[in-house]
């Protein structure tokens, strides 16, 4: 059985630096599925993709015809995947091997959850995953004809960190919000990237899910403060960037954070 077979495969020998990475988020993906959502026939799909990137053969994202979409998601994805295409080619599999992989599991993840279309808060979180790994791939280019580069602006970080299993702003937060908000309203138009994060003591799916509750406070709290909402953007990504690596269950206060930036 494929999910059996991937979920005992070790570190492929043969292959890329790519198809490695990509056997690994793949496994991922399909014992999320299986184990978590109880989702055989997409574990199953997933699975037979990542016994093939195991070989070393040339995986791609999901072809959105195989799947029953909406025309207006079956238009966002497959804008979404043509950019994602674009930057596979363009030689994110050779430069960033282990974002374009997850790239491109986050994305077949995102189409998954959008035809069953009822998890709203796996919807996003898959969407925002790719979204974040896309914006790791994809850097503007300069061209002859464009005008000198100015001096970038400096950008400002604040972290905000968060009790066990909670979302709630304490007192240290808010002083943050104040903080990051005063800096933001002096910076003109500057961008708010707010990324969320959590500890590894839950299940990979509650923890996306409280990273994305923590990273929606923080933007609550700062509109509340007067900063418009289209400066801010929100990506939630569970436990995958821990500030601090640790083993499966433990419960680790400096990954339980919002990280916040204003550029």
């Amino acid at each position: 059985m494929d999910i059996e077979a991937l979920r005992g495969t070790t570190a492929p020998s043969q292959g890329t630096a790519f198809t490695k990475a990509l056997t690994t988020e793949y496994r991922a993906l399909t014992v999320f599925e299986a184990d978590e959502m109880k989702d055989w026939p997409d574990a199953y799909t997933f699975a037979a993709k990542g016994l093939a990137a195991s070989r070393g053969e040339n995986v791609l994202p999901e072809v959105l015809t195989n799947w029953s979409l909406t025309p207006e998601k079956a238009q966002e994805l497959g804008t979404a995947r043509a950019k994602l295409i674009q930057a596979l080619d363009a030689n994110a599999r050779a430069g960033k091997p282990a974002i374009a992989a997850k790239a491109q599991t986050a994305f077949d993840c995102w189409v998954e959850q959008e035809e069953e279309a009822f998890q709203l808060a796996d919807i996003a979180s898959c969407r925002s995953i790719f979204e974040h790994a896309m914006s790791q791939l994809v850097a503007p280019v300069a061209t002859q004809t464009q005008a000198p580069a100015q001096p970038a602006a400096l950008s400002k970080n604040f972290i905000i960190y968060f009790a066990w299993d909670s979302a709630r702003l304490d007192a240290a937060g808010l002083r943050i919000i104040d903080e990051a908000s005063a800096t933001a309203k002096a910076t003109g138009n500057a961008r708010i990237t707010i990324v969320g994060h959590a500890d590894r003591s839950g299940t990979p799916e509650y923890n996306t899910r409280l990273s994305l509750r923590r990273a929606d406070a923080v933007r609550g709290a700062l509109v509340a403060k007067g900063i418009a909402t289209e400066r801010t953007s929100v990506t939630a990504l569970g436990e995958t960037e821990p500030a601090v690596p640790t083993a499966d269950g433990v419960r680790e206060g400096r990954n339980r954070r919002v990280e916040l930036t204003i550029r």
